[in-house]
């Protein structure tokens, strides 16, 4: 029975006869060896070279995080800090060449690369419809009372109406022409400020000639040029550098740095421990500066931080704790005021956006005031701005100096007085001081009007009862006394209620006078 399967079994065969096989295939049939293009090997190897390169800077960023976050022991006492920081901007070099040559490498189109063939087939792979009933995705049998609840909606549910659009093909012809013109809506680019003077004529007729149309208004001194589109702004810009002309430039908004307000560190932590500490936390850090009060210059517990408007910036304010400190992070919130230019002297601009020729602060020479011979104060300088002396072009008080117009100053002054009630004036009496005129048939047809009372008639009326009120008191003390030195004045007072005529009062106060000169004759 063995051998009756042997000989059936076609699958089994010796080992003789399985090393035979390959030498009985013709010469035109060998076995292929893996192959690989050279673009795929290129682009392999730097793979490997960008994994090897993002475990050293992991591990370069945690060494120096732990060096600088010592709280016993600068960052500078570890000897390798140093080396360990040039390796790091090192590293960031070789990953920005690693990354730029990936990018570099062409698209693999050769049908015999075993690497490029499995990677289309994954993407067809990927994309392929699915057909077959076990490629669908499993969706569970809905529960019995939802799925009535379906079926009872989709029976009373009345058939759409199907609506046509004529004009639709406009639509559609609108949106390929956008779609193949990406360039045409272009963002709208901030103004260059060009330095008016009595040649600006010329000035104007050479950017349009050499840079085309643009849009000029005058404002504060200067000339601004609005382009249509930044290689318009770009050519504007270089002609007007080569020319020499003065002007200066806005930086646009999402250009400007991010600044940050970090609190609750002391006055003497180091501002570099901190620059570090967020450069190592993935932001791009310009500088980080304390702030100081602006009339004393004492120095505060906060720090100012400088970023590049990069996707993360704005994460900042999420972060709590910085060299294992708790921290609160606020948006920036500075004086209002008008910047002034450290190159120029001049307003409304930074020296960084400045292309004008330098004034000196202290002698108006054509160089900076960083640069300038005179090292001491000046006693009585003179302005470059107004001319007058006494001050310099930095003083705020200056007349050329422009003002900000605070709401407190656009609003209409109070007049208290205007609000103060009239004493001796009724409101008929005001009515009929804003009243127009009348004529002479009205004037016949209204009953008179009722005259004013003088002001003396009420001021006599009060130094009469003042009077009266004086010789009350008086009269009130001298029947004190009188009480005093005779007691039956009291009784005969106290009896006085139970009468009614006058006669009979007066009558018991006589006896109580005639009794008591009885009893104390002189």
């Amino acid at each position: 029975m063995a051998t009756d399967e042997d000989e059936s079994d076609p699958k089994r065969l010796c080992a003789d006869e399985s090393m035979s096989i390959a030498d009985d295939l013709p010469n035109g049939e060998q076995p292929q060896e893996n192959y690989a293009c050279r673009d795929c090997l290129r682009r392999l190897d730097a793979s490997r070279t960008r994994t090897l390169q993002l475990a050293s800077k992991e591990y370069l960023e945690k060494s120096l995080c732990i060096m600088s976050s010592d709280t016993y022991a600068p960052p500078e006492s570890f000897k390798d800090f140093g080396q360990f920081q040039k390796d790091y901007q090192t590293l960031q070099e070789q990953m920005k060449a690693t990354e730029g040559e990936l990018n570099s490498i062409p698209i693999c189109h050769d049908e015999n690369c075993e690497l490029g063939a499995a990677k289309r087939a994954n993407e067809a792979k990927a994309n392929q419809p699915i057909t077959s009933k076990n490629q669908a995705k499993f969706t569970p049998s809905p529960k019995r009372k939802t799925a009535f609840k379906n079926i009872k909606a989709d029976k009373n549910q009345t058939p759409q109406i199907e609506l046509s659009n004529p004009f639709s093909l406009l639509n559609e012809m609108n949106e390929t022409t956008e779609q193949g013109n990406p360039q045409t809506t272009n963002k709208t680019m901030p103004p260059i400020n060009l330095k008016y003077n009595d040649d600006y004529e010329k000035m104007l007729e050479s950017v349009q000639m050499t840079c085309g149309n643009t849009t000029n208004k005058l404002n504060n001194g200067f000339i601004k040029i609005f382009t249509e589109n930044i290689d318009q702004y770009n050519k504007v810009q270089s002609h007007l550098k080569q020319q020499g002309y003065d002007y200066y430039l806005v930086r646009p908004r999402e250009n400007r740095p991010i600044k940050a307000v970090i609190k609750n560190l002391s006055l003497n932590h180091d501002p570099e421990r901190v620059k570090n500490s967020l450069t190592l936390a993935g932001f791009s850090v310009i500088r980080v500066t304390r702030l100081s009060q602006f009339r004393t210059r004492k120095p505060l517990p906060f720090l100012l931080v400088d970023l590049n408007n990069t996707p993360i910036a704005k994460e900042i304010y999420n972060v709590t704790k910085i060299n294992h400190l708790e921290v609160k992070i606020e948006e920036y919130r500075g004086r209002r005021q008008i910047p002034q230019c450290f190159k120029c002297n001049d307003f409304f601009h930074t020296a960084e956006q400045c292309e004008m020729k330098p004034r000196c602060l202290k002698c108006n020479g054509v160089h900076q005031t960083n640069q300038c011979s005179i090292k001491h104060k000046i006693d009585n300088p003179t302005c470059i701005n107004c001319g007058e002396t006494g001050h310099v072009a930095a003083y705020r008080g200056c007349k050329k100096f422009p003002k900000i117009n605070t709401p407190q100053q656009n609003r209409r002054t109070f007049h208290a007085n205007q609000s103060l009630i009239q004493s001796n004036v009724s409101f008929a009496q005001l009515l009929r001081k804003n009243q127009p005129a009348t004529t002479s048939n009205e004037s016949q047809q209204r009953a008179p009007l009722a005259q004013p009372i003088p002001a003396s008639i009420p001021h006599s009326n009060t130094t009469n009862n003042e009077s009266d009120i004086s010789g009350l008191f008086e009269a009130l003390r001298e029947l004190q006394k009188l009480m005093s030195e005779c007691p039956q004045l009291i009784n005969a007072l106290r009896e006085m209620k139970n009468k009614t005529e006058t006669i009979d009062k007066l009558s018991l106060l006589m006896h109580a006078c005639a009794s008591n000169s009885n009893s104390n004759p002189t």
